[in-house]
């Protein structure tokens, strides 16, 4: 999901505002005025910075400050918040995860106090993301919980399966397979019902890795075996050379056991029939 893109001036009602001053007396037409071109070239400031950020970030840094400033003068909450959230996007381009959190909690902040729904859910998800890379998974996880409560409220599908996915990500890392196979296979629901077939392939490789983690070989290889299928069609040949890798691991520590389940021994067959066809 994109950024909040609502105009500023209209989403904050500093035009009505404006007006309701003038019409009370407490605003000089001078002022209104000065107020007016203030908004006028924040919301320049904003745009340019919006689009200097695949161009030049330290520009795009300058207009989102500049934006920030303006909009505080003048008393505009969700310009104040749109502006430190694209300050916050900006270091997160640049790997700065502790100043990207600062920045969108900020936005948060000023989005919650709004109820500005999209804005919320935008940079709580941004914020679990940094979390992710900072390793720091527990404040991961309940950022991502709270990205997939208001996106799920909202209905944004795409932003809801990403928060699934990161949810499921860090659990994972956590070694918290059985709650990651949970949030894994609610992606895989999604993105079979959309016809998204990197994603399915994607969500069965980690729901192999996944069960795997709680030595579960037989869910494991069929997994594994399903996602290399769907990567096959996709001609991601990487990738199944990856699974191949993984489903050799298993094997080398399976064939240890003198005695396997029947089920997970038809498996075994399986991978040994896939692997023979990849050679």
């Amino acid at each position: 999901m994109s950024p909040p893109e609502e105009e500023n001036d209209k989403e904050n009602g500093l035009v009505k505002k404006l007006i309701e001053l003038a019409e009370d007396g407490e605003l000089s037409p001078e002022k209104i005025i000065e107020l007016a071109e203030k908004s006028n070239v924040a919301d320049q400031y904003y745009e340019r910075g919006r689009t200097f950020i695949s161009i030049d970030r330290d520009e795009a840094f300058e207009y989102f400050q500049a934006a920030y400033k303006l909009y505080s003068e003048i008393g505009n909450s969700l310009g104040q918040a749109n502006a430190l959230h694209w300050i916050g996007v900006t270091y997160r381009a640049e790997s700065d995860w502790d100043k990207s959190i600062e920045y969108e909690q900020r936005a948060f902040e000023i989005y919650s106090n709004l109820n500005h729904k999209e804005g919320m859910g935008e940079t709580i998800h941004n914020i679990g993301y940094c979390y992710y890379y900072l390793e720091k998974y527990d404040e991961a996880i309940k950022s991502f919980e709270k990205s997939i409560e208001i996106h799920k409220e909202l209905g944004v599908m795409d932003r809801l399966r990403d928060s699934l996915f990161n949810l499921a990500s860090n659990y994972k890392n956590l070694g918290t397979y059985s709650a990651s196979i949970e949030h894994f296979e609610k992606c895989l629901e999604m993105d079979f019902k959309e016809g998204k077939q990197d994603d399915q392939a994607r969500d069965l490789l980690e729901l192999a890795d996944s069960y795997k983690g709680l030595n579960e070989y037989t869910s494991s290889l069929k997994y594994y075996q399903q996602s290399y299928e769907v990567y096959k069609e996709l001609d991601y040949g990487f990738r199944q050379s990856e699974i191949i890798d993984k489903i050799k691991t298993i094997l080398s520590e399976i064939e240890k056991e003198k005695e396997l389940p029947n089920e997970l021994r038809k498996e075994v067959t399986n991978v040994k029939t896939l692997i023979t066809k990849k050679k």
